[in-house]
C-alpha cells in the first residue's frame, strides 16, 4: 500500500511539474503608447511596457515564436519561458515599442494588417470612434443603416461635446455600462461592423463622416505604420514579422475563396516590403468562432506554419502549431505583470 501511495503521488507530482514549469507563455499587445482613451483595452504605456520587459529579461527566457516553434516539433519546451507578440500593426509598435524591445534585447513577432499600410490610415474600429465618441458635433437622430440593417438613436444633449475633440468619460470599457448615448451607439456600430466586409464598413464610415463635425486639431496618434516603418523595423535581428490578414475580417465570416486571398495577399504584401520570407500569421480577432478549421488548413496551404489565436492559456507540449494559445496583456504596471504571469505558469488551463 505503502508503495503504490508513493508511485500515486509521484505520477502526481510529475503531472504538476509539467503544468508548473514545462509551458511556454505567449504574450499578446497591440499598443504601447499613452492614450485619451481605450475602449478597448489595447495601450499598455511604455513606462508598464519597460517594466514588462525587464521583468522577462531578468525571471524567464525569452524566447522567439520560431524557437516555439522549434521547441514543439522536438516535443521539448523549456521551462519558464516567454514569447512575445504584437497584433495589428500600429505605429506606435516601432516609434515606443522597439526602443524597448532592443534596450532589454527581447525579440519579438509583429503581426501586421497588410491592407492598412497606406500613410496615416486608422483603422476602423479606431475611426467609428473617431467619429461617434469624439467629433464635436452629431446629429441629435443619429440613423446608419449597415448591411440591410437600420440603427437610430437619439443622442439628446450629447449630440454635442461638453469639449470639442475630447471624449467624455475617457475611462470607459466596452463590456461596462453605457455612460451616454454615444457610448451605446459606438458599441453596438462596432457590433455591426465587426461582421461586416471591408467594403460595408468603409461605405458605413464614409456615411458617418458625412453626417458629423469633425474636431480641427486632430493627432493621428492611433495611426497603422506605414510601408518604410514597416521595413524600418523589419531590419532589427530581434523581429519577425508576420500575417495579420489584409482587412482584419473575422476570417470564418468570408467566403473560402475570399479567404485564401486574404491570407495569401497579405503574405505576399509583407514578403514584399521586408524581402524575406514570412510563415507566421495571427488570425484576425483570433477566438474559435472567429477563424473556425478551414482557415487554418488555408493557412498552412498558403505556406504558414505557425498560427496564433486569443485563445487565454499557456502552450504545452503537442500543441498544434498553426492553433497556438496566447495571454492577453493589459496595462499591469510590473508587480501586476509578474503576479499575473505567476498565475497562469501555476494555474492548470483547459485547452479549447
Amino acid at each position: 500500500m505503502r508503495l503504490r501511495g508513493l508511485g500515486r503521488v509521484k505520477r502526481w507530482y510529475l503531472k504538476s511539474r509539467s503544468f508548473v514549469e514545462f509551458r511556454v507563455a505567449i504574450l499578446m499587445y497591440h499598443r504601447v503608447t499613452r492614450a485619451d482613451s481605450d475602449p478597448f483595452s489595447l495601450c499598455v504605456t511604455p513606462e508598464h511596457f519597460a517594466e514588462h520587459m525587464e521583468q522577462l529579461r531578468s525571471r524567464y527566457l525569452v524566447l522567439s515564436l520560431k524557437d516555439l516553434k522549434n521547441a514543439l516539433l522536438a516535443n521539448s519546451l523549456p521551462r519558464r519561458a516567454v514569447v512575445v507578440t504584437f497584433d495589428d500593426g500600429y505605429a506606435d509598435n516601432r516609434s515606443h515599442a522597439q526602443p524597448l524591445l532592443e534596450r532589454y534585447e527581447v525579440p519579438s513577432t509583429f503581426f501586421v494588417t497588410t491592407g492598412y499600410l497606406q500613410e496615416n490610415r486608422r483603422f476602423w474600429w479606431d475611426e467609428l470612434e473617431r467619429l461617434i465618441l469624439r467629433s464635436p458635433s452629431l446629429p441629435q437622430n443619429l440613423s446608419v443603416t449597415v448591411s440591410g440593417k437600420t440603427l437610430a438613436w437619439d443622442l439628446g444633449t450629447w449630440a454635442t461635446l461638453p469639449v470639442p475633440g475630447k471624449t467624455s468619460h475617457p475611462d470607459w470599457r466596452v463590456g461596462t455600462t453605457y455612460p451616454t448615448p454615444r457610448h451605446r451607439s459606438y458599441y453596438e456600430l462596432h457590433r455591426l461592423l465587426l461582421d461586416s466586409e471591408e467594403e460595408e464598413r468603409e461605405r458605413v464610415l464614409a456615411h458617418l463622416g458625412s453626417q458629423v463635425v469633425r474636431h480641427s486639431n486632430e493627432s493621428p496618434d492611433d495611426r497603422t505604420m506605414n510601408l518604410t516603418e514597416l521595413s524600418d523595423l523589419s531590419k532589427s535581428q530581434l523581429v519577425e514579422i508576420g500575417s495579420h490578414a489584409v482587412t482584419h475580417t473575422a476570417l470564418s465570416a468570408l467566403t473560402p475563396d475570399r479567404c485564401r486571398w486574404e491570407l495569401d495577399e497579405s503574405k505576399r504584401v509583407l514578403e514584399d516590403v521586408v524581402g524575406k520570407p514570412v510563415s507566421a500569421i495571427s488570425y484576425p480577432f483570433g477566438g474559435v468562432e472567429d477563424v473556425g478549421e478551414l482557415p487554418i488548413q488555408l493557412a498552412k496551404e498558403s505556406g504558414f506554419d505557425v498560427g496564433c489565436s486569443s485563445i487565454e492559456r499557456t502552450v504545452t507540449a503537442g500543441e498544434k502549431a498553426l492553433w497556438l494559445p496566447r495571454l492577453f496583456v493589459p496595462n499591469w504596471d510590473g508587480d501586476e505583470f509578474s503576479r499575473g504571469l505567476r498565475m497562469f505558469f501555476r494555474t492548470p488551463q483547459a485547452r479549447s
